[in-house]
């Protein structure tokens, strides 16, 4: 097994196909099988196999073949952005977009999955991490979704990016919304919002919504 350059150089690669964290198969078996994130992304590598008769006992001449394979690289070169950075919770709405993304032409389209959580620490002091919560339900071929409401806090915006086998890269952005307590007239209309949302294919700002209003009357109850 060897990697090999643009120039056609090739040198050894640092695999031991014998191991059990590289393959599932080994490499005296007629076929060979690599366990997920053992190869490199975007790299060529080049596979030779030798095979000689059992009646030679593993001995002697061996025929040889090779092949070339081209590893599969996650989409590059874009990043993720909210309009405007910062805002009101349950009042600005967000526009979030994912700029300047590519992949491979035989790897498109890509798709676009928006997130956002908490940064740093919970709120709760337990030293985790709050997890993303999806702001698109579904992934989106349009690196667009706009309408999205947020709860308080110093909280990450994150966009995931697919290409169609299935490679995807993760960007994130910082951003600020800045805490609102919302009057009864203010929640009947972000309701009327998110029903107008989910009526237009809008379902991830209609999430973010329902969420962030959740967390406006879980800190309220809480300092009641």
């Amino acid at each position: 097994l060897a990697l090999a350059d643009a120039g056609g150089s090739r040198a050894p690669a640092a695999l031991d196909l014998a191991s059990a964290r590289v393959t599932t198969t080994g490499a005296a078996a007629p076929n060979l099988a690599f366990r997920s994130g053992a190869l490199l992304a975007g790299a060529t590598y080049v596979f030779q196999v030798a095979v000689r008769p059992r009646s030679a006992g593993g001995e002697g001449p061996a025929a040889l073949a090779e092949v070339v394979v081209v590893t599969n690289r996650a989409p590059w070169g874009g990043t993720v952005e909210a309009s405007p950075a910062e805002g009101d919770a349950l009042s600005t709405r967000f526009a979030l977009s994912a700029p300047g993304w590519t992949d491979d032409p035989e790897d498109l389209p890509v798709t676009y999955a928006f997130e956002e959580r908490l940064r740093g620490p919970d709120a709760a002091g337990t030293g985790t991490v709050e997890p993303a919560a999806s702001i698109s339900a579904l992934a989106l071929v349009t690196p667009f979704i706009d309408g999205v409401v947020l709860a308080a806090g110093e909280r990450a915006l994150r966009v995931v990016v697919a290409d169609v086998h299935g490679a995807a890269a993760v960007a994130e952005a910082p951003i600020t919304v800045r805490p609102r307590a919302p009057s009864a007239e203010d929640v009947g209309s972000l309701m009327l919002f998110a029903e107008q949302s989910v009526v237009t294919g809008n379902v991830g700002a209609a999430t973010a919504l329902i969420r962030a209003l959740a967390a406006s009357a879980t800190a309220a109850a809480a300092a009641a």
